[in-house]
């Protein structure tokens, strides 16, 4: 089953209402980014092992050593294939 969030406040609400199994995050969200919503999930003990895959445009080396330096457990960008994610989900899912 997916969740779908319309911005990083929505995100965090949805999950404090029900831990998902994973949360793809991108960077650019109408308010809060989501480089900070990955900061405050693994400073939160309910949700720090949560995996998280940052699927974004933003695809300099730069930005992508921040994400993962947030929290981010891969950095996918866009465009991206439809096997990479699937292949990172099952990874981080096994």
């Amino acid at each position: 089953r997916v969740m779908v969030a319309d911005s990083a406040e929505q995100a965090l609400e949805r999950i404090q209402e029900e831990l998902p199994d994973l949360v793809l995050l991108d960077w650019m969200l109408p308010g809060q980014s989501g480089l900070e919503l990955a900061r405050r999930l693994r400073g939160d003990a309910r949700t720090k092992t949560l995996p998280i895959i940052m699927l974004t445009a933003r695809g300099d080396e730069e930005d992508k050593l921040r994400g993962l330096e947030m929290g981010a457990d891969d950095y996918i960008t866009k465009p991206f294939s439809l096997e990479l994610l699937a292949r990172s989900v099952k990874h981080l899912l096994d």
